[in-house]
């Protein structure tokens, strides 16, 4: 039987804790209060979004151009390779500095031969977003299709989602791009953090989550299909009892002949009051569309009618798999996959830990997904060992990609490629805008990270960061430069802001 003086030591212990609990709430409490008065009031999303509108259609926009040094720091934009140019193509993506949010619809393009940025302004232009997807047809009418995504006001306290689908031709003289708006009818819901693949001559979309500004996140496990040939949206219908992976957004797909490998992904649901609590995701399945009928899944498209049957299977990989991550890209090209970076969070009753990686993977995509573990802190041996053999690659102050989260992440035939992404130094986010590529040899062996463009001391900083700590001594992250890996703890997770670090993590082509 416990003693009376243990009975009194665990009270004080208690009571200790509970004391320490308030004032971390309180501290957080003041911390949001000071952002919140150094933050105009705004207008609301739709009178935001229409401004934009209005601008947009005000500007006599013709086919433009424009040599840029590089891209402004941003994630959860689309990295994209051109079928037939020596071409990366980077739409969308947001900025937050801790004081403000700008989400951009540039289209700027990477000349992979000759190591520079352009930014093609078209008319027509889809509005600004983020989290979207973008996929890249192949052929005579080869194009540029974007998908969904979300809009974020400067504050950071609203959001819109899209389900607007967007194509743009490649294969045309440069004086007649245009955007063009393709008819929804039919696709999935607005969302955004959701994944896209080319899967023949298919487009497919999976998940995603939806936030109405209100109430707790909404995630999905659908299925949509876009016709390449036919140009119509089409719903799965799986049969009741058929399985399927839990709803989620941001995780990592990846197609090949035979079908779509998905891993993993990130959810969040309330637990109590206005607490969120986040869950990774560790499975992985393969969808398949079959031609025996499979289980009895259909599509059924706008008009009722049924065609092709799709079915999902639970699988188990080979090899040596990815650690359990959110946040981390993937893309592929033909049957192998690529996985670079994420974060490792571990979540307590008042803290986030998160660890960013580095690492890269292969998968063989199929039924039995077999991963390889390859270093990624491989020194450069060259600058000559680019990913493109036109000229020579600008000097490199790095050996490989730093520790990263949400970077893009894009598959040509002989490299690479990893654009930006976001690192955690203590309390804050620092948003990068480097370039990298890991040319790709003879039977895919790789060869060595090479910095092609960018540099991460010049990328987006946390400008509302505080340069020293409550008590006025100065606070151990202030001089920390960009980390080889970095544990960060966070406050609670309140609100139902539902973390778009976590949620909607960008990879492609698009996976």
């Amino acid at each position: 039987m416990p003693s009376r003086e243990n009975a009194a030591s665990r009270r004080r212990r208690r009571a200790n804790n509970t004391e320490k609990k308030k004032r971390i709430a309180e501290k957080e409490k003041a911390k949001e209060d000071a952002i919140a008065k150094r933050r105009p009031e705004e207008k609301s999303i739709d009178e935001i979004l229409a401004e934009l509108d209005k601008e947009a259609k005000e500007k006599e926009v013709k086919p433009t151009e424009e040599k840029i040094q590089q891209p402004k720091a941003r994630i959860f934009g689309t990295l994209s390779p051109h079928p037939t140019k020596d071409l990366l193509l980077l739409f969308g993506g947001e900025l937050c500095d801790g004081k403000s949010t700008n989400v951009y619809n540039e289209l700027l393009v990477y000349h992979t031969g000759k190591h520079d940025w352009r930014k093609w302004t078209l008319p027509n232009a889809p509005a600004p977003r983020s989290a979207h997807q973008a996929v890249v047809s192949v052929g005579s009418d080869a194009s540029l299709f974007i998908f969904g995504g979300e809009f974020t006001s400067p504050t950071g306290n609203q959001f819109y989602h899209y389900n607007e689908f967007w194509r743009l031709p490649l294969n045309v003289p440069f004086a007649e791009m245009a955007w063009e708006k393709l008819d929804s009818k039919g696709g999935p819901s607005p969302r955004s953090g959701h994944r896209m693949v080319l899967l023949k001559k298919k487009i497919v979309v999976f998940g995603g989550f939806h936030f109405n500004n209100k109430s707790s996140p909404k995630y999905f496990n659908d299925v949509h299909v876009f016709d390449l040939e036919t140009y119509k949206w089409s719903k799965v219908q799986f049969p009741t009892v058929h399985i399927c992976p839990d709803p989620r957004s941001a995780g990592q797909l990846a197609s090949c002949g035979d079908g779509i490998l998905v891993c993993g992904g990130y959810s969040m649901a309330r637990t109590k009051g206005e607490s969120f609590a986040g869950r990774q995701h560790a499975d992985i399945w393969f969808l398949e569309e079959k031609d025996d009928g499979g289980d009895g899944a259909v599509v059924a498209d706008a008009s009722g009618k049924k065609a092709c049957p799709w079915a999902w299977s639970k699988v188990k990989s080979a090899g040596v798999p990815p650690n359990l991550k959110s946040g981390a890209a993937m893309a592929g090209k033909d049957d192998r996959a690529y996985s670079f970076g994420g974060t490792e969070d571990v979540e307590e009753e008042d803290s986030i830990e998160s660890t960013c990686f580095n690492d890269l993977y292969t998968v063989l995509v199929g039924k039995k997904p077999t991963w390889h573990s390859l270093e990624s802190a491989v020194p450069a041996a060259s600058s000559a060992a680019s990913a493109a053999s036109a000229s020579a690659v600008p000097p490199s102050d790095k050996s490989c990609p730093s520790p990263r989260m949400n970077a893009n992440l894009c598959v040509t035939g002989n490299a690479v490629y990893v654009f930006g992404g976001q690192i955690e130094i203590g309390s804050r986010s620092v948003t990068l805008s480097d370039l990298y590529a890991m040319p790709i040899g003879k039977g895919g062996k790789l060869g060595s990270w090479n910095l092609l463009h960018g540099n991460e001391a010049s990328s987006g900083g946390w400008a509302e960061a505080d340069s020293s700590s409550s008590d006025g001594s100065d606070s151990e992250d202030d001089d920390v430069e960009v980390p080889v890996a970095r544990k960060k703890k966070g406050g609670p997770k309140k609100g139902p802001n539902p973390l778009k670090a976590r949620l909607a993590a960008t990879a492609a082509p698009k996976a």
